[in-house]
């Protein structure tokens, strides 16, 4: 496996922080009990204090959307872009149910 990192990304953020797991052996099919009770409580609680119209401008998900626009990335005009921080609450505000692996989901 080869990661590699452009350094320009260094340069025009000086603060990042990047991290990589490598996980061998490992079942990332299926669905886990635990995980499911995690994603009800957390789309109840995105219900409740989050809009679907303006939930793209809150900072923590806005952030995303502005560095992958940063490298010439368009989330909405692209299936092979969606941000996973931006379209997993809007999914979970929706009500839709959530066919991701679990890892997917728990990094959302």
């Amino acid at each position: 496996m080869k990661f590699k990192i452009d350094p320009k990304i260094f340069d025009k953020y000086p603060g990042t922080i990047i991290g990589v797991v490598i996980v061998k052996e490992i079942d990332n099919s299926g669905s886990n009990d635990g995980i499911q009770e995690l994603i009800a409580a957390e789309q109840t609680r995105i219900r409740a204090n989050f809009d679907p119209e303006t939930l793209s401008q809150t900072p923590k998900i806005n952030c995303w959307r502005k560095a992958y626009a940063e490298f010439g990335c368009k989330p909405k005009d692209s299936r092979q872009w969606k941000i996973s921080t931006n379209w997993l609450p809007a999914e979970l505000i929706c009500g839709k149910s959530t066919n991701l692996s679990i890892f997917i989901i728990l990094f959302a």
